[in-house]
């Protein structure tokens, strides 16, 4: 009896003593494991194609500062046209007959892209029924000038693609309350965060700068005594690299803000004292470094589609014939560019809320 009293405190104690152990042991190899997450968090992604876009930023806006500069007031200013001396033909165009013509353009662009923002933040619900009936109206326009031109089949195929569309729109009437709800939300949520609209038009102000530069060198290009071969082809390059540096930008501002509404979500509100200190910065860091070159490389794609409907749009307007057959190509260009960033945006979020869920657990 005695012994077995004796012993039972030895044994419990013995028990404690392996259960702190273990305890301890867990605690170290958690640490260990946020250790070794936030260490690899902090990891760059995409080295390569990061390298590509900032070597690529770097060259192109100093070739459309010097293709600006050449003819800008004055013929060859640079006298670089010598080195295209097989492709050049007498131009006596310069800088600033075309500069107004891109800075007009791309005004009207900003214009467009302020209002469509400013009227779905304010009117969500109608800017929803708007979207969703638009492409319909748009279908049916386009058969009924296809049978006053007299092109039967081409205004049978985009009647058939009208009345499909209206029967999918049909199918999916009972969803749409739903879904304007969920866009009413997410717009009053990121329009509650005014730091990250701070981003956004900071971001905003980047690309502004960057098209008024790229839209100097063009104009230097247009004005240019290239051949319209050299020409076409020197505008189509640009263009590739205006497009993926328009999509860069943009999805990186997508991260920004995927960080920041996960952080309000999770810590149920924006005033919970639960959210990190400097949350708008560190995710500003996060996209800049960690994420930049998977952005840069995912935004490639986008903008090698772009330039292809860039193109196409072009050959339209150029000949008279099969018209009908390339605005068909282009919508399946537009399919497959609008499949891509759906994609592409859904990964950067899903990249950016698994890393901070795993700073988190």
């Amino acid at each position: 009896m005695s012994d077995s009293q004796s012993r039972s405190p030895i044994s419990s104690s013995s028990s404690s003593s392996a259960t702190d152990q273990n305890v301890s042991r867990s605690q170290r190899s958690g640490d260990g494991g946020q250790t070794l997450a936030s260490g690899s968090s902090r990891h760059w992604r995409d080295i390569f194609w990061l390298a590509v876009f900032m070597l690529h930023m770097v060259l192109l806006g100093f070739g459309l500062t010097v293709l600006g500069l050449n003819r800008f007031q004055k013929k060859d200013r640079l006298n670089i046209d010598k080195y295209a001396a097989g492709i050049t033909e007498h131009h006596e165009g310069l800088t600033e007959d075309y500069w107004p013509m891109y800075a007009v353009a791309g005004g009207v662009g900003t214009a467009l892209g302020c209002a469509w923002l400013l009227l779905l933040g304010s009117r969500a619900n109608q800017m929803m029924k708007f979207t969703v009936h638009i492409l319909t109206t748009y279908l049916a326009v386009i058969s009924v000038l296809c049978f006053w031109g007299e092109q039967f089949f081409w205004g049978v195929v985009f009647a058939i693609g009208a009345a499909l569309q209206f029967l999918y729109i049909i199918s999916v009437i009972d969803r749409l309350p739903f879904t304007m709800l969920v866009l009413q939300k997410s717009v009053k949520m990121v329009w509650s965060l005014p730091e990250v609209m701070r981003v956004a038009y900071a971001f905003m102000f980047v690309m502004l700068l960057w098209m008024g530069l790229w839209s100097f060198g063009a104009a230097g290009v247009v004005a240019s005594s290239l051949g319209e071969s050299g020409c076409w082809w020197l505008l189509v390059v640009l263009s590739v690299s205006l497009f993926w540096t328009g999509a860069v930008l943009c999805n990186t501002v997508h991260v920004i803000v995927s960080g920041m509404v996960f952080l309000v979500l999770i810590h149920g509100g924006r005033e919970a004292s639960s959210i990190p200190p400097n949350s708008l910065i560190k995710s500003l860091q996060y996209a800049v470094t960690t994420s930049f070159g998977s952005i840069c490389y995912g935004s490639l794609f986008t903008a090698a589609i772009r330039t292809l409907r860039w193109e196409i749009r072009g050959v339209r307007s150029k000949i008279g014939n099969n018209e009908c057959l390339l605005c068909c190509v282009d919508f399946l260009f537009h399919l497959v560019e609008t499949l891509v960033r759906f994609f592409n945006k859904y990964a950067y979020v899903q990249e950016r809320t698994s890393s901070e869920e795993n700073k988190n657990t």
